[in-house]
């Protein structure tokens, strides 16, 4: 079972420098003995035709507010050894920020808003953060209109992390 929070409490010290300029925060968790890379390549992997149709509406549908769009999101099979642990190196659409021990922590940003997943590996669960930093107006009012997406696609890419 996945659960929510919004308030976890105690940050990871690696996340830390994330959440300071955060505005929104939450903390999906997952009970899996699953190492953190092998549940990562699962998270990232995730790409079922559903979601390239979202990405492909965001692209049409961002310019009306002044956003850029893209194309349609094309995600490959992606294995642990595939995840990287370097900063600066790209997951997917994500720039790895942080990459140490237990916690992994990728960004994507836009004129709008920055959003980071974090993935912390504790001993019988994953906690999977979401950070969004607003940048403008805009970017609150994007989320609001994804946020409902957002928990389907995450609790999605957390069940695929887990199989």
């Amino acid at each position: 079972m996945i659960r929510t929070q919004y308030s976890p409490g105690q940050y990871p010290q690696g996340l830390l420098p994330f959440t300071r300029k955060a505005h929104y925060i939450e903390v999906k968790r997952v009970q899996t003995r699953k190492p953190l890379r092998d549940f990562i390549a699962g998270c990232f992997s995730y790409s079922p035709s559903w979601l390239s149709f979202l990405y492909w509406l965001r692209g049409k549908l961002v310019p009306l507010i002044g956003l850029k769009g893209h194309g349609v999101l094309e995600m490959q099979r992606l294995t642990a050894r595939d995840i990287p642990f370097v900063k600066g190196k790209k997951a997917a659409f994500f720039t790895v920020h942080h990459a140490e021990g237990n916690l992994w922590v990728a960004g994507a940003s836009e004129k709008h808003l920055t959003a980071y997943l974090a993935i912390e590996k504790q001993q019988d669960h994953i906690q999977f953060y979401t950070l969004i930093e607003y940048h403008h107006w805009t970017g609150r009012l994007y989320y609001a209109i994804i946020a409902p997406f957002h928990h389907l696609v995450v609790n999605n890419m957390i069940r695929a992390g887990l199989l």
